[in-house]
């Protein structure tokens, strides 16, 4: 793991209020995703993932949890720099219950401003970023769960945070 340093900070607040809904890619059973099926009308989570990277096996089960409690309100879908089928085997390995997207030539992770695994997009129902986080902690997972709770128009709901780390961690770079 590593820690977010403050120039990705910085970086990661140009990001609000841009729109990013025109996007298009494969997911994990070969079939190809654009933003009106992986929203269905829905906000969309976006969690990012570096093929290879150890602290995805660190992270997914905590954006797990988050997908659990918000499940039905939001929808989440994992971005992964691998083909199709580095995609399934993460997929399938991870017990992934969203959609992995192949991003084989960094496309989406290039449009996003994403710079290592553990990125973390939170954007509306029409596409536009909310909330955008270049690593996990327990209060970045926290907030997560408010400004979804808050965008769907729910009451918050309590998150088991127990295991991650305080500090903004972030997984491998991408070879961007």
């Amino acid at each position: 793991m590593h820690f977010v340093s403050p120039r990705q900070l910085l970086a990661s607040n140009t990001m609000t209020d841009r729109n990013l809904a025109d996007l298009e890619a494969k997911g994990h059973d070969g079939g190809q995703r654009g933003w009106t099926e992986l929203s269905a009308g829905q906000a969309v989570v976006f969690v990012f993932v570096k093929v290879g990277c150890p602290c995805n096996v660190e992270f997914e089960p905590f954006f797990r949890r988050v997908e659990q409690l918000y499940r039905g309100s939001v929808r989440f879908a994992a971005v992964i720099d691998g083909t199709v089928e580095e995609a399934f085997e993460y997929a399938d390995e991870m017990k992934v219950p969203y959609p992995v997207l192949a991003d084989p030539e960094c496309t989406l992770i290039r449009r996003f401003g994403v710079e290592n695994g553990g990125y973390v997009v939170l954007l509306t129902r029409d596409g536009t970023v909310n909330g955008f986080w270049p690593g996990c902690s327990a209060d970045g997972l926290r907030d997560l769960g408010r400004r979804i709770a808050r965008l769907v128009m729910i009451e918050e709901r309590p998150l088991d945070i127990s295991g991650m780390p305080g500090p903004l961690i972030t997984g491998c770079p991408f070879a961007l």
